[in-house]
Parts: C-alpha cells; structure tokens; sequence
C-alpha cells in the first residue's frame, strides 16, 4: 500500500519525493500482476541502469498506461528548478520588504512551470526575451541565482553589473537575451532574434514572455503577424498574470 500525502513546496524533500515515487510503482506493479487476465497484457519491463519503462495494456479507460523513468528524471529536475525558482524568489520579496533590495521588483510566484516548461525545450543559442518579471525566465534557463540577486542589490557581480536590476537581466551565455520594463518592449526583439536565425539558416528560436496586459499593444500584434508571414522559427508565450 502507498499512502497519498500532500506535498508542501515550502517544505519538500526531493529525496523522500524519490522515494515515494518508486513505492508508488512498486505498488502499480503488483497490483497489474494480481488484475492481469493474460501473462502478455503485462509487457515486459527492463531495467536499463537506473532507467525503468513499465507499460500495461488493458487499464480501465485507459487502454494503455506507461511509465518511463527517463522521463521521470527530467520531470524531477523540472519541480526541483521550480522550487529553486520559488526560493529565490521569495529571498527576493524579504530583500523588498527589509528595504535592501531598491530597485523595483516583480515576482512570478505561482508561475514557475511556465518558465521551466519552455526552458526544457530550449538551448543556449536559442534567444528568450522578457520583461518586467522575468526572474522565473532567467532561473528557468540556467541563469546564476547568485548573480540575480547580486544584480537587484545592484552589485558589479550582478549579471548586468549592477546597474540594470530587476527588470534588466541578461545573461546569453544560457540563451536568456535580455528584459526589459517597457510591456511588450521585448517582443519585436525576439523576432528580430527569430529572424536572423532563419537568415543565417540556423536551427534556432526565438522566444518572447509577455503578460495578458501586452496583449493589447500594437507590436506584439505587428509582431506576430510578421513572425507568421515570414514563418519564423519564432515562440510566443503569453503569461495569465491577473
């Protein structure tokens, strides 16, 4: 048996998540062995290193269930730069609140996945751009928590020196281009991004975050009609930030 348990963000042990995890499976394991009608309507699972890949057929409005535990480690490094995300950000708000942090900030708790869903797909020559709350994006990347924090405390190890802060972050050595303050300021940038690569036959993309409050200014719609007449290698990805 496998007990549910409620996961606290604060509070989370990716080890003790592990292993949850795999008793998890363990326990879907045996009870497909005592439900299976036919020997063969359990496929046979193998063990490749620490890579595990269960597949049944036959699941109740399901048909076929599987599990791969490759897939699994991604998905495990994805919740744990969530969490590093929501870490960082939350030292960020006591810097706010405590008045060492001077600059403007805005956060993105509640809005990790977003970030770190695209970044999973994406490489460092590929080009991202933000705007006012791109903290998430930034981290999500790869960028240093470190040197953000050091930028918002407007220290010269901070990844513009210092002399950005918040809402000025760049480091394109993990893709991220740049953010700016401006709403939708970022925009045509990134297809201008999207179409130097497609110029120079590069196998890149283009990446804009944006808010559902860009959505009413006139580049993001001249911009994506440019991206979709010049067919683009070119991503749009609008945050719900009500």
């Amino acid at each position: 048996e496998v007990t549910l348990k409620v996961w606290n963000l604060q509070e989370i042990d990716t080890a003790e998540f592990r292993e949850f995890l795999d008793a998890a499976v363990d326990a879907f394991l045996q009870q497909s062995q005592k439900e299976q009608a036919n020997p063969e309507d359990l496929m046979p699972w193998k063990q490749l290193g620490r890579k595990w890949h269960v597949m049944r057929k036959g699941l109740p409005g399901s048909g076929r269930v599987s599990w791969d535990f490759d897939a699994t480690e991604k998905l495990l490094a994805d919740f744990e730069r969530m969490v590093l995300i929501r870490r960082v950000e939350e030292a960020i708000a006591e810097l706010v609140v405590s008045g060492e942090a001077k600059c403007p900030c805005h956060l993105a708790i509640g809005q990790e996945a977003v970030a770190v869903g695209v970044a999973r797909h994406l490489t460092n020559n590929d080009r991202l751009y933000g705007a006012h709350r791109s903290h998430s994006q930034f981290l999500a990347l790869g960028g240093s928590p470190e040197s953000l924090v050091a930028e918002i405390l407007g220290k010269e190890t901070g990844c513009s020196k210092g002399m950005g802060g918040s809402m000025h972050l760049v480091d394109e050595t993990v893709g991220f281009g740049g953010s700016v303050p401006i709403v939708a300021g970022t925009v045509p940038v990134a297809v201008g991004a999207a179409m130097a690569f497609k110029i120079r036959k590069q196998p890149h993309v283009g990446v804009a975050f944006f808010g559902d409050g860009a959505c009413e200014e006139g580049v993001v719609h001249e911009s994506m009609n440019l991206a979709s007449s010049k067919k683009l290698p070119m991503l749009f990805v609008v945050e719900n930030n009500l």
